[in-house]
């Protein structure tokens, strides 16, 4: 049997179908237009990319641009428009007793005479909300460059629903390469974390982000901005060494550079950094704190006594050396906690370094594992 042949034969079905069912529950409906899209003069940095990103969608449906506006001067009855964030709540689309259900970027998405609301103050949860929105309008999103639009909008029926995300962070390989900023919204249509790099806008934002003066490396090897690499030439103590006190040789890729976590300045240091890229990126939730890559990790004394019995037996080839890594990141997490008790640190479970459970350590509550 053709597997391939039946695959398509599947997808060219549901597409059709999806198209089929969705005229079914329009045909009493007329085509309308939407007069402005409200957001209030407070709009969060979620509330105007989700506003912007909906003018230009529903432009791309019906030809029309409409204006984006922070005045509340329209009652419902005369004209019909979205309502985004608070205005969504001020105009009784939202109701309040659903926001108290929100978690990390949940929305409420809602319609009321014909308006539509869009409400979510955790997180991106507007922009999903927007997602939403446009999907119960008919845009359909399937891959990179795969998406369809209806012919026109149609009045909502009354309705409101609240949704929660099943994991907070969600983040994979696309292998989507030569990434437009049109490719950015469409990941997030997909149910991917938000990342806009043209805007700087993220709930992981990158470490590079918060230090231009630094490599552009993997986003989840954080080391080389914990302790920066241009400070090796006067604090060679702050990174790896053998077991006889000697510097390794330094990484010509900074994503390898690996710390000497035992050194009180480099988790000062690295305390002080993290904290001021939480404060430079309000909007995002997850930052990095992680070992370089590789195995060179420092075998000097002090680090050494940190290991377990397996870190202590395999540790110079690189294996077992969890609890010191846990170590240096929950006394991080600890800091970060008393000023940003909403932060998550993400930490590395990679390679042989970080491969096996925690023996002594207990992984802080503001810590998440990153596979």
């Amino acid at each position: 049997m053709n597997y391939t042949y039946l695959f398509f034969i599947f997808i060219i079905f549901t597409l059709v179908f999806s198209g089929f069912t969705s005229e079914i529950s329009r045909k009493d409906n007329k085509a309308m237009e939407f007069d402005s899209i409200i957001i209030d003069p407070e709009a969060n940095q979620w509330e105007l990319l989700a506003a912007e990103e909906l003018q230009k969608n529903i432009k791309q449906i019906t030809g029309k641009r409409i204006p984006i506006t922070k005045e509340l001067t329209n009652p419902l009855r005369q004209k019909i428009n979205i309502y985004l964030g608070e205005t969504a709540i001020k105009q009784g689309i939202i109701n309040i007793v659903d926001v108290k259900k929100l978690k990390f970027d949940g929305y409420i998405i809602a319609a009321k005479n014909g308006n539509a609301g869009v409400y979510g103050n955790k997180g991106a949860g507007v922009i999903y909300g927007i997602c939403s929105l446009l999907e119960k309008f008919g845009v359909k999103v399937y891959a990179k460059n795969c998406q369809t639009y209806p012919k026109n909008l149609y009045k909502l029926q009354d309705f409101s629903k609240t949704i929660n995300p099943a994991f907070e962070l969600r983040v994979m390989p696309t292998g989507w390469k030569d990434n437009n900023k049109d490719d950015f919204f469409r990941l997030v249509q997909l149910g991917y974390s938000p990342f806009f790099p043209a805007r700087k806008l993220s709930t992981y934002p990158p470490h590079w982000w918060a230090d231009e003066n630094i490599y552009k490396g993997g986003w989840v090897h954080s080391s080389n901005y914990m302790v920066p690499s241009y400070l090796y030439g006067k604090h060679k103590d702050y990174f790896a060494k053998d077991e006889n006190g000697n510097h390794l040789p330094f990484p010509k890729n900074p994503s390898y550079i690996h710390l000497c976590f035992s050194n009180s300045d480099v988790l000062k240091i690295a305390t002080e950094r993290i904290i001021k890229w939480m404060e430079k990126y309000p909007e995002g939730k997850f930052f990095v704190v992680s070992q370089g890559d590789g195995k060179n990790w420092c075998q000097c004394p002090s680090c050494r006594r940190l290991d377990t019995e397996l870190g202590k037996k395999k540790g110079k080839r690189g294996v077992g050396l969890t609890d010191r890594y846990l170590n240096f990141v929950n006394k991080i997490a600890e800091k970060c906690e008393e000023k940003y008790p909403e932060k998550i640190i993400m930490a590395l479970a990679y390679n042989p370094p970080t491969l096996y459970p925690p023996v002594k350590e207990k992984i802080h509550k503001n810590v998440r594992i990153l596979l």
